[in-house]
């Protein structure tokens, strides 16, 4: 052991008495420590109580918090209530107890809060100040509230923020003053608080650095120079990973100006679990070094980890925490020692409550020569005070971080205080469940086996086309929380406009033509004078010529085999990944995506490639059906149809157009390509994709063009055998009607898959979390100018909730950033062309004139910029409520109950897509049974579906045909067969023996009670088997014998063969109908036999005594029939003898 590992130990024993001494983490009795004490015990109450104080905020009367107890603790299958909860619970029953009951309960999560939360306001929080002032703790003060939706809720929170350091500052002169309060550097301020800049501005986006700046004028920079004012010190904290490149630098920037550029006073957070903490660190101490004076870092383990984790799994970027925390550990004391290297320019404040961790950072300064004042340590309010003295007591200062705000409201912030006392890997929760002091303060790499475990998380790179495909992985969206991200595709757009405009001509029997029926120029509507593409319009004619190869080719391309065909989507898939810059680039330029939205659309067209492939490997292979039935082989496969017409759409202009026209080729159709003629240019340069993969001549034709002459004449022609559409109703509807109607000739009916759009509505209950479902709504109805047919139009709120989420909403809206596709500063962009710009006004006239304005957006000119709009107080008779608008508009509707919610959101003739914000497990249940939609997204946007996981598609008018990127979809363009072949031969089954009945499935968690109640039926029916078996064989079958022999002498003889005869058949069939019960029980042998063997004991024992009826009745009939119908399983009697 080092010299310094054994200082570590000593130095960390008392610390550890210490922790125990004070109470461990909360410390505290009653409510707070029955609640601490239940969700420990029980993971599954856990996470209900933490959702229930999540939603507490938002219950607005006590028959709403009975409501949500009953649901959270009371619900089927729910977990079951501690005791302490039971009877309060059941008191909650009734009226008057129910406003009691949630009365006790409300004051009980305030006073738990009350353990963390300091006060209310700046002016509540002053006693808890001084109070912690007297016992010599410095302070620090975090006002709550992370989220805001515009600049008024951002300049709300700078207002408080310069209110807390005035009382602070007014206040501070009466607090005691002590040694703590000096370094070796010089005097440290008392007044100390800390912000987080994502609550100081709407957008907060490391994208928008001119943004970034110009809110930071208005609201960072007035904070910061009244603390320079007041000499108090401001900390930044460090927020999630999304954030964390905005706040490195914005913080930079504003701290290194004229301004405050030497002003000492000034630190941020770092966090240890992150991946490159170190790294980060020491760029921020090349910054520091040359700016010229010192920063505070307070180091953190970090306080988002099941954030970070869940959202890089979704996404599948790499997970920038460590995944196990004896690495965090690790990492933790890595950096303690670099900021103690460092501690010149960047001045280390310690903030843990972990025993080992505070030792090791004491035993290091101590070995660096470090002066204990310049080595602070902070700890969070309400939390492990026998550990604050302790440290105290070494003569360290200690920081409180003592957050202030309301305290319903701030229960994001309790619930993490929570989480972080009960978490069972927590230094906390082992302290206070006894573990040895040896073990608490052991080294984070002995105490989790290795410490490097420092890996990418990145998904492993796709196999070689022609490789086994293994499992589906859904292709990583890019990260645009870097601006290196935004940066490489803006490069790429610039270097795409280059070359512009592109040509774009039909492609027939591998040519590009020169001539077509029509020419137009496609613009770019994001700037308009910028002209994207020429397109060559094919004709009637040359359609006709495209048809006739496509339909010679077919045969050959769907003999390949689907191994070929599969290979060929996943060349194309890698060849979409390799030009992912400039498919996304064409799409910015030519149909207003901005990039984020357009590098969404590339992933989505690799995932159709890579899912379909696989998907396609399983149904052209054939399923085998039914295996376990001996003699007989039943397979189902599909093959293809012919000729596929895929007509696209512009608004996803390459993942639908992908989508549908590999779907079809995969099962081995040919495939007429007719994209949307304000999507060409994307259109062409995947069909270039297309050829250079390999795609054999004549098996796919490229034919953009109009839709009313073209398009009609493609869908009508007797050869096409599939038509593949997304767009309007109004097309969708003519084209449903054409393909349905025959011409003499035709082989075969066409199939049409045909999706139409919706008017998507979002339902925000009211004990919804604003917070998110404003943020929701932002996301589904402005993300592309509302062009997607997922889009929300339409939100029903809650009657309690609608003037709050009405505010906030507005304040979003008016916040909104438009602009063109390119630039970096952006919430939406154009909408496509002149057409829907001005349709899109007219919507806006019409929106205004049925219901009240509630806000709209600024635009800018040069392109087709509708303003975003939002409209309140509509019902459903409005029109706006009903027709699909495609554009940024949206209304806002006043529900007063959840039954007319769920009603007005299904009053459409359209069921595509909805959401749902709510924190009420049985309102959540309610919508998943009554909505009428075909995708319902619950807590989240109602955009954004991604294949596998989310496969898309409606009913009602918004289409009809398989779920796209889901597992029914292939099968549509393809028609199934079902071959079922006789194996006997001669009476010999090659499978005999070697086959069984499939094994009963693992019953899953929602299947619990049903798997308990099946396994005691069958131990019940084992039961009854060796209870029968045992009374017929030794009650019944020899106690008779013995009285057959006592009256053989006048046997009765119903048949007329004779006495003796009679008795021997009697024995017989009394020997034999008890063994062949028994067996039949137990084997599921022997049901023939048994019948035929009880007929003769029935006739030959019973003559005409009545009694001997009953008895037959009850010995042999009862149990033969619970054979049939129990032991031998539910084939009918006829098959399981042939199968013996």
């Amino acid at each position: 052991m080092s010299d310094l590992e054994a200082r570590i130990l000593e130095l960390g024993e008392p610390l550890v008495v210490a922790a125990r001494r004070g109470g461990g983490g909360f410390g505290q009795g009653g409510f707070t420590g029955k609640l601490v004490e239940s969700v420990m015990a029980d993971p599954a109450f856990k996470v209900e109580a933490f959702r229930f104080v999540d939603v507490l905020p938002t219950l607005r009367d006590a028959d709403e918090v009975a409501r949500h107890i009953d649901e959270y603790f009371n619900r089927k299958g729910g977990p079951p209530m501690p005791t302490w909860m039971t009877m309060g619970a059941k008191v909650a029953g009734s009226g008057i107890g129910a406003g009691i009951f949630a009365d006790q309960v409300e004051r009980n999560v305030k006073t738990m809060a009350r353990n963390f939360i300091a006060g209310e306001t700046g002016i509540d929080c002053l006693p808890t100040l001084r109070a912690l002032r007297q016992r010599g703790l410095a302070i620090t003060v975090d006002l709550l509230g992370e989220k805001t939706m515009g600049m008024a809720e951002a300049g709300v929170y700078r207002d408080r923020y310069l209110e807390v350091l005035d009382a602070l500052a007014a206040d501070a002169a009466q607090w005691p003053g002590d040694a703590l309060e000096t370094a070796s550097w010089g005097p440290v301020p008392p007044v100390n608080i800390s912000i987080k800049l994502s609550a100081l501005d709407p957008h907060f986006d490391c994208l928008d650095r001119k943004g970034l700046m110009r809110t930071a004028e208005a609201n960072l920079v007035p904070i910061l120079q009244r603390a320079r004012e007041l000499g108090a010190f401001v900390n930044v904290d460090m927020e999630d990973d999304a954030h964390r490149e905005a706040t490195l630098w914005l913080f930079e920037k504003i701290c290194t100006g004229p301004t405050l550029g030497d002003y000492p006073h000034l630190g941020i957070v770092s966090q240890a679990y992150l991946v490159d903490a170190q790294k980060e660190a020491e760029q921020l101490l090349d910054w520091v070094q040359g700016r010229g004076a010192p920063i505070t870092v307070r180091l953190v383990k970090g306080a988002y980890w099941d954030q970070e984790v869940i959202q890089a799994q979704q996404e599948g970027w790499s997970i920038p925490v460590y995944t196990h925390k004896a690495d965090s550990d690790a990492n933790f004391e890595r950096m303690t020692r670099f900021l103690i290297d460092h501690a010149d320019a960047l001045r280390p404040a310690i903030a843990s409550h972990n025993a080992r961790s505070i030792a090791a950072a004491m035993a290091y300064g101590e070995a660096k020569g470090l002066a204990r004042s310049d080595l602070e340590f902070q700890m969070l309010f309400g939390m492990a005070e026998g550990l604050m003295e302790a440290v105290r007591e070494q003569g360290y200062r200690l920081r409180v971080y003592t957050p202030v705000g309301e305290l319903l409201p701030g229960m994001s912030y309790l619930v993490r205080r929570l989480l972080e006392n009960t978490s069972n890997e927590g230094w906390l929760v082992a302290s206070a469940a006894g573990q040895s002091a040896a073990a608490l303060l052991a080294a984070p790499e002995d105490a989790g086996g290795r410490a490097d475990r420092e890996k990418s998380h990145t998904r492993e790179p796709p196999e070689a086309a022609e490789d086994e495909p293994g499992p589906f992985a859904n292709e990583p969206v890019a990260n645009f929380h870097h601006f290196s991200t935004y940066e490489s595709f803006r490069n790429a757009a610039d270097a795409f406009t280059e070359h512009l405009p592109l040509t774009v001509q039909p492609w027939i029997d591998g040519q590009w033509l020169n001539e077509g029926e029509c020419r137009w120029r496609r613009e770019n509507p994001s700037q308009i004078n910028q002209v994207v593409a020429d397109v060559i319009g094919a004709s009637i004619e040359q359609g006709d010529r495209a048809l006739t190869s496509a339909q010679a080719a077919q045969p050959a391309w769907a003999a390949k085999g689907v191994e070929v065909r599969a290979a060929m989507l996943r060349r194309l898939a890698a060849a979409m990944r390799a030009r992912r810059h400039e498919l996304t680039a064409c799409m910015m330029v030519e149909v207003g995506k901005p990039a984020w939205e357009a590098d969404a659309d590339v992933a989505e067209a690799i995932d159709f490639c890579e899912y379909y492939a696989r998907e396609a490997l399983k149904l052209q292979r054939g399923q085998a059906l039914q295996v376990h039935v001996p003699g007989e082989d039943n397979l189902l496969s599909f093959r293809a149809r012919g000729v596929a017409v895929v007509i696209a759409p512009w608004n996803f202009p390459l993942a639908i157009l992908c989508g549908m026209s590999t779907a079809a080729l995969v099962m081995g159709n040919s495939v007429l390509i007719k994209p949307a003629e304000q999507s060409s240019a994307i259109a062409k340069l995947f069909f270039d994709l297309l050829l250079e993969v390999g795609l054999p001549n004549g098996v796919a034709h490229f034919l953009p063009g109009r839709g009313e002459t073209l398009g009609a004449s493609l869908v009508a022609d007797p050869r096409t055998s599939i038509v593949a559409f997304t767009g309007s109703k109004a097309v969708g509807l003519s084209i449903i009607e054409t393909a349905a109607k025959t011409s003499e000739g035709q082989s075969q009916v066409r199939r049409v898959i045909c999706e139409m759009g919706g008017k998507n509505a979002i339902l925000v209950d009211d004990d919804a979390d604003l917070d998110e479902a404003v943020t929701g709504v932002l996301q589904s109805a402005f993300g592309f100018a509302g062009q997607k047919c997922s889009a929300c139009s339409r939100v029903v709120v809650l009657s309690k909730a609608y003037d709050e989420f009405c505010t906030r909403l507005a304040d979003g809206v008016a916040a909104l950033r438009v602009g063109g596709a390119c630039q970096p500063a952006l919430d939406l962009g154009p909408v496509v062309d002149q057409e829907a710009y001005e349709r899109t006004l007219s919507y806006i006239d019409l929106a205004q004139s049925e219901g009240t304005l509630l806000a709209q957006a600024d635009v800018p000119e040069g392109g087709y910029f509708p303003p975003p709009t939002v409209v309140k107080d509509i019902t459903p008779s409005h029109r706006i409520a009903n027709e699909e608008v495609f554009g940024p508009v949206v209304a806002v509707m006043r529900a007063e109950s959840y039954e007319q919610a769920i009603e007005w959101v299904n009053a459409t003739p359209y069921a595509l897509t909805a959401g749902l914000y709510s924190r009420s497990p049985a309102r959540i249940a309610q919508a998943r049974d009554q909505l009428e939609v075909g995708n319902l997204y619950i807590n989240r946007g109602c955009t954004g579906a991604i294949v596998e996981r989310h496969p898309f598609g409606g009913f009602k008018m918004s289409g009809l045909g398989g779920k796209a990127g889901g597992p029914d979809y292939l099968q549509q363009f393809a028609d199934g067969v079902a071959v079922a072949e006789n194996t006997l031969r001669s009476g010999f089954a090659p499978d005999v023996g070697l086959t069984k009945a499939p094994a009963t499935p693992k019953a899953d968690a929602g299947q619990g009670h049903e798997a308990k109640a099946a396994a005691g039926a069958d131990l019940g029916l084992l039961f009854l088997r060796v209870s029968v078996g045992a009374f017929m064989l030794l009650g019944h079958g020899w106690p008779k014998l013995a009285n057959f022999a006592a009256k053989s002498a006048h046997f009765p003889d119903p048949l007329g063969v004779g006495s003796s005869l009679s008795l021997s058949l009697a024995i017989v069939g009394e020997v034999l109908a008890p063994l062949l019960i028994i067996l039949g029980l137990f084997t599921r042998l022997a049901t023939v036999p048994l019948i035929i063997t009880m007929v003769v004991a029935a006739v030959m024992v019973h003559g005409g005594d009545p009694w001997a009826k009953k008895e037959f009745a009850l010995l042999y009939a009862l149990p033969a029939i619970a054979l049939l119908f129990t032991g031998a399983g539910r084939h009918s009697l006829d098959a399981r003898w042939r199968q013996r």
